[in-house]
């Protein structure tokens, strides 16, 4: 399975490095701000966290030095081997750190990812289990199972709790509802319809609303009814009470939470990471080093940075900073 991801993600890195590239006509010039991140480098990540490792020398029982990868957060918190998946969370392996509590939880199967709401763990497999763990009785209260997939996991969703229910973004493309007091399975939600590329990406809930998205779909769920648009999309987030849709060409598409059109911004092919909000403005980063910041009004200005990023690490943006190897960028 891990091969035909890898030979997946390098199919479409392939197709990408096709496509015109972003060069605006009308821009500012900009350095910004940079410092080093105490001897520590970006280790991993995902949308919702920032994990930090620095290399420490250590000694075995015999005495004899040995080097370790140690990680962190951003909050300085030591985290071992474990890799942050949220605020109070983090996963290795099989196992799950609750970061506050210093307590560490291990399942029978390796973690994806996994949310927490009292004393209750939401938790989805690698293997596509997924389950409701008790805390207090280290039980699960439910446990089933999805189907297998091929899936781009680093944009995939996370488990949340919805008013009396619970939601698993399964690897196979569907959403599986179960009762959040009775613990059984209700229904699923299916959401995309590309069997080879299937990750949920987002889900959230905004106002009365339930936001869920594919790569190439976006709906509004309610119990009720059923909202869905369609778009080839690269990333969507929320800001300023609004839906926003990034698309793999360059388009920015802000919706309201009904799923109404409300302002497209047209990037043209623009290839953005994951943005970041900053100082009440929706910024966003190409890879070719525009940072673009836009307003609440849907007025924006776009700066070239003179910054040179390390393209053999990985880049983050998070609140007003981005992380890149050893470094750390301030927005102003």
């Amino acid at each position: 399975m891990k091969w035909k991801i890898l030979a997946f993600s390098a199919f479409l890195l392939a197709g990408c490095s096709n496509r015109d590239v972003f060069m605006p006509k009308k821009y500012e010039t900009k350095t910004l701000k940079t410092g080093l991140l105490d001897n520590k480098e970006v280790k991993d990540y995902s949308k919702n966290s920032l994990t930090l490792r620095e290399l420490q020398l250590n000694y075995d029982k015999n005495g004899q030095p040995y080097w370790k990868w140690v990680n962190y957060d951003l909050k300085g918190h030591k985290l071992n081997q474990f890799v942050k998946s949220s605020d109070d969370l983090a996963i290795y392996k099989n196992r799950v750190l609750l970061i506050k509590e210093n307590r560490v939880v291990d399942f029978p199967y390796l973690v994806f990812d996994v949310e927490k709401k009292g004393n209750l763990l939401a938790v989805l497999f690698e293997n596509n289990y997924y389950g409701i763990y008790d805390l207090n009785s280290k039980k699960f209260l439910f446990l089933d199972n999805g189907d297998e997939t091929i899936s781009a996991r680093y944009l995939h969703a996370k488990p949340i709790f919805y008013k009396d229910l619970v939601l698993f973004p399964l690897l196979s493309g569907e959403v599986a509802v179960v009762d959040g007091k009775s613990f059984k399975y209700l229904r699923s939600i299916p959401v995309s319809d590309d069997k080879l590329n299937s990750s949920i990406i987002f889900m959230k809930v905004l106002g009365d609303s339930l936001i869920i998205a594919s790569n190439n779909k976006v709906i509004n769920f309610n119990p009720m009814f059923l909202f869905s648009y369609s778009y080839n999309i690269k990333h969507i987030v929320l800001f300023d009470g609004k839906v926003v849709v990034i698309t793999i060409d360059g388009r920015v598409i802000f919706l309201d939470n009904k799923l109404k059109k409300l302002k497209t911004i047209d990037f043209k092919n623009a290839d953005f990471l994951y943005p970041t909000i900053c100082n009440g403005k929706l910024d966003l980063l190409s890879y070719n080093g525009y940072l673009v910041e836009i307003e609440k009004d849907y007025s924006y200005k776009i700066l070239k940075l003179k910054n040179r990023f390390d393209k053999n690490y990985l880049i983050k943006m998070q609140g007003c900073k981005i992380y890149n190897a050893d470094e750390v960028f301030e927005i102003e």
